[in-house]
């Protein structure tokens, strides 16, 4: 079908794979003859239509990214501006955030001002843009059609005419000049895109990085991502403790910081999982800090409160490596949580949330929802592509030169910057990093973060989709900013990851310092010494491990152990600081104390069906 019939047939604005103006390359000659443009504008102008609470985003960043010197119009449906670009003033007429076309500066001067002829109809703002119907040879008259009686007309009518001097809505503007001349060449077609930053990879890491992403990132969303296996279980055990506990409590301190910026940045929103265990509680005490802003949390995850439930109506959560059923360790277990997917991050993004806080959701989710949310992005090679993304920005530095292989003093980590998703429309994106920052993003980088925590790279398992690692094409698009393009993807399965952790046991390490002669020898043998002397007094363990660490004449001597009788562990705590006297010359370094005993906390993956479980999003306001 046509896509201008589709159009003026009142297809849905979600409905975007019906026409992707990206797909067309404009040049000299297709302004004049090539009809799909005069589609795609009017497309872009029904579009706005619908999306006029995006204007303010629109002028924000081309005041960010632009040196605007003068603002001539500003329309309903589009705007006419004057940027100054490589020394020298060019014009443009704004048709939305996705189509920018360089225009006559005489004839845009020209222009009357229309904040009184702010319900002009969108085909008139074409027709000024690009000219009345007969200088487009090959123009669809349907679409004049359309405009004339269709629903883009029914649109346009809602808005009633308040002016002496404005258009009625419906009629051909055969008196409004153009503005561009048929034979002023397209300058380009633009993508919008979205800018998302990670400044969190753990929870542990630099308390200072998330206040200045956000202060030079020019963000469109900041990503915090707090959880990790461990993490889940140890946040389970201070649930458990304090019923107002379970989050990660250093987003706390980030947010707080970062208050004042969300006021000065109205349109940057914050996605984040440090709700853990207990994300309502985490969204209560936010809500401290921000008042009156708009909070969503996403729950749905654990899997605890229902664990026995799940078992005696068939669900066996058998171990994924081992394929026993979760019954054999169900008295021990700690935690059980789901990786939930994107969606309800992008239905708390769409009912208006400024800061989103989830429970446990793939890592990548954090960036694949507000893509979703954006763009409407429904097909596997565009959740893909939105999923690599979120891959490569979740671990923060490391994508930006942290663990890089080739780093050394010039790479500058010290002041090392977080790392920028910039996403288009398209599916295409950039990853960057702020402007002055240290560390580096080159095809190394960004390869070696691609390859973390990845099994299969051709079959990378999310709760969205099913992304290739191998088709995507990693080019060096500038200073540290690298291009990920070619992204496909298969269907997503019908199941959900779960993380189980459960008690496994005690454990303690200890360490102690040898200098001299044969010091490695000394210190290999001084384990075996401790070992010996705890088996005496019938203390044998399940597990041990002597490592030597160290070269030459002085070592360090790491002795651990882990057995499910706590009392056999605190036995072996009080076994190293004899050796300083009664083992070899030169042992020292007991003097940080004995060590302490740790509960173990074992990892069970395994697979829960979809059907089984629904995600939660709750509003604070």
């Amino acid at each position: 079908m046509n896509p201008a019939n589709q159009i003026c047939r009142g297809q849905p604005r979600n409905q975007r794979q019906i026409f992707d103006s990206s797909a067309i390359a404009l040049n000299d000659h297709s302004l004049r003859n090539q009809s799909a443009v005069r589609r795609c504008i009017l497309r872009t102008f029904a579009v706005n239509i619908r999306l006029q609470k995006r204007k303010r985003v629109l002028w924000r960043r081309l005041i960010k990214e632009n040196d605007i010197i003068h603002r001539l119009d500003r329309l309903k449906h589009g705007c006419a501006f004057v940027l100054r670009q490589d020394g020298a003033e060019r014009s443009f007429v704004k048709l939305n955030r996705s189509i920018s076309i360089e225009a006559d500066h005489q004839k845009i001067a020209q222009l009357p001002r229309h904040r009184e002829a702010r319900h002009v109809t969108g085909m008139q703002k074409i027709e000024a843009a690009v000219g009345p119907d007969d200088r487009l040879p090959g123009l669809a008259r349907g679409v004049a059609n359309c405009q004339k009686s269709g629903p883009f007309h029914s649109f346009c009518s809602r808005f009633p005419s308040t002016h002496e001097n404005e258009v009625p809505c419906g009629e051909w503007p055969t008196q409004v000049e153009p503005v561009l001349s048929p034979h002023v060449p397209v300058e380009r077609v633009s993508m919008r895109t979205v800018r998302i930053g990670n400044g969190c990879g753990f929870w542990g890491d630099s308390p200072d990085a998330p206040l200045r992403l956000v202060q030079t990132g020019q963000l469109d969303y900041l990503t915090l991502e707090y959880l990790a296996e461990l993490t889940m279980s140890i946040l389970a055990l201070q649930k458990q403790k304090d019923p107002k506990l379970g989050y990660a409590t250093d987003f706390v301190k980030v947010l707080t910081e970062l208050a004042p910026e969300l006021e000065r940045q109205p349109d940057l929103k914050i996605v984040t999982n440090a709700g853990g265990m207990n994300p309502i509680e985490c969204a209560r005490r936010i809500q401290e800090i921000v008042p009156g802003m708009r909070i969503a949390v996403v729950s749905g995850d654990d899997l605890l409160p229902r664990l026995d439930e799940l078992l005696a109506t068939g669900h066996t959560l058998n171990h994924l490596d081992t394929g026993e059923p979760l019954s054999m360790i169900r008295d021990r277990v700690v935690s059980a949580n789901a990786y939930l997917g994107s969606a309800p991050i992008a239905s708390a993004l769409a009912d208006g949330a400024r800061i989103v806080i989830t429970g446990r959701v793939a890592d990548a989710c954090l960036v694949v929802g507000p893509l979703i949310h954006e763009f409407g992005w429904q097909s596997d090679e565009l959740l893909s592509a939105a999923t690599v993304a979120g891959h490569l920005i979740e671990c923060g530095a490391q994508a930006t030169g942290g663990l890089w292989i080739h780093a050394d003093r010039s790479t500058n980590l010290e002041n090392i910057g977080y790392p920028i998703a910039v996403v288009s429309e398209s599916g295409e994106f950039l990853i960057t990093k702020p402007e002055g920052t240290g560390g580096v993003v080159n095809c190394e980088t960004i390869s070696e973060q691609l390859l973390y925590e990845v099994g299969d790279p051709a079959r990378y398992i999310t709760p969205d989709v099913v992304a290739d690692f191998t088709s995507l094409q990693l080019n060096q698009a500038g200073k540290d900013t690298v291009r990920v393009t070619d992204c496909r993807g298969k269907p997503a399965t019908d199941s959900y990851k779960v993380s189980v952790a459960y008690r496994d046991g005690y454990t303690a390490a200890g360490t102690l310092v040898l200098a001299g002669p044969h010091a490695r020898e000394h210190a290999q043998h001084s384990g075996e010494i401790i070992l010996a002397r705890l088996k005496q007094c019938g203390c044998e363990f399940e597990h041990s491990l002597i490592e030597v660490i160290g070269e030459g004449e002085e070592v360090m001597l790491r002795l651990a152990v882990r057995d499910a009788r706590r009392a056999n562990v605190e036995r072996f705590t009080r076994e190293l600081a004899p050796l300083v006297t009664s083992g070899y010359a030169g042992t020292t370094g007991y003097t940080t104390g004995r060590a302490a005993v740790r509960e173990v906390f074992a990892y069970w993956p395994t697979l829960i069906s979809k059907s089984a479980l629904e995600a939660k999003v709750e509003h604070l306001v």
